[in-house]
């Protein structure tokens, strides 16, 4: 269980914005579509606060013999998760190809 936690996690870091490396393709769109800008802000709140939340299921699967882990409450969690992280991807995804549209109808 631990691995997947951590892939998951791994691949939410990934994405989040950082101040050094590449322009990410949210931030090309957010300068070339300045309204876009709210909803760009919003899907990063989005990623930020589900990394938080995976961080908090590694932490309580993390051994420890002073507490019992449920695997049925862990396993919900990481299925609520993951739909959730499906959801963002889509919202990212709709965004993009709603750019796509707009720039291809001014040009």
């Amino acid at each position: 269980m631990n691995v997947a936690v951590d892939a998951l996690h791994a691949a939410l870091q990934a994405q989040l914005p950082k101040s050094e490396g590449p322009i990410r393709l949210l931030d090309e769109i957010a300068l070339s579509y300045p309204d876009y800008i709210p909803r760009i802000q919003g899907l990063e709140q989005e990623l930020r606060d589900l990394t938080v939340a995976v961080a908090s299921v590694q932490e309580q699967i993390e051994p420890d013999l002073t507490r019992e882990i449920d695997p049925t409450e862990v396993r919900n969690r990481l299925a609520t998760l993951t739909k959730r992280f499906r959801d963002h991807q889509a919202k990212e995804a709709d965004l993009v190809y709603e750019t796509i549209g707009r720039e291809l109808d001014e040009n």
